[in-house]
């Protein structure tokens, strides 16, 4: 009895607990990269942050790498990395959170400026899963990530065999080319202070 009510007639699916939904989340690559100010430190702060949002499930972040700049005239080296995150953000959704990161970090963008310029820290969605995206304020997979190894080599370190979407080539096998065709000079760093403890 139950307030008075036998319920041991009842039927039993209206007796059990709702099944609890699974949300289904997205692995996803993010580039970050910064050559003007305290650039290692912005870059792990952005990503601390980023993985206090609820809607981030887990993340790993690659080494730091250290690089001239590549298609630019300043002389400042960057410093750059990748993360790897479970979340379940859509593509566009994400893309709001990184460029808030981006303003909260002092990245500016002056508009009458051509080509790239330095930045206090700059974050780029690379891969959403295997998804394709072409629209205008949003590529995926990022268009030139297979022509920089400062994205590869960090992406490769933490995922060597996603395959690129488009090209249908693993992450390796495309920093293998590259490598043998590119001039392009990439240092491994080391990180300045203690990571996450959700990272490797």
């Amino acid at each position: 009895f139950l307030n008075g009510i036998d319920i041991s007639s009842c039927h039993c699916d209206k007796l059990r607990k709702m099944p609890t939904r699974t949300v289904a989340t997205a692995t996803v690559a993010i580039g970050m990269g910064a050559n003007l100010g305290n650039r290692e430190q912005n870059l792990l702060s952005a990503w601390n942050d980023l993985l206090d949002k609820p809607q981030i499930v887990s993340g790993q972040i690659s080494s730091p790498y250290a690089n001239p700049p590549l298609d630019m005239c300043p002389e400042n080296w960057f410093i750059n990395a990748v993360g790897i995150v479970e979340t379940t953000l859509s593509p566009k959704d994400l893309l709001l959170v990184l460029q808030r990161l981006e303003k909260k970090y002092g990245r500016t963008r002056d508009t009458s400026k051509k080509g790239y310029q330095d930045r206090t820290i700059d974050l780029d969605l690379l891969l959403y899963n295997d998804i394709i995206i072409a629209e205008k304020d949003l590529t995926v997979p990022h268009p030139r990530l297979q022509e920089r190894l400062f994205v590869l080599i960090p992406l490769a370190e933490l995922r060597p065999h996603w395959l690129h979407p488009l090209l249908h080539h693993s992450i390796a096998s495309l920093q293998s080319e590259l490598c043998k065709k590119a001039n392009q000079q990439v240092i491994r760093q080391l990180w300045p202070t203690q990571l996450p403890a959700n990272c490797p």
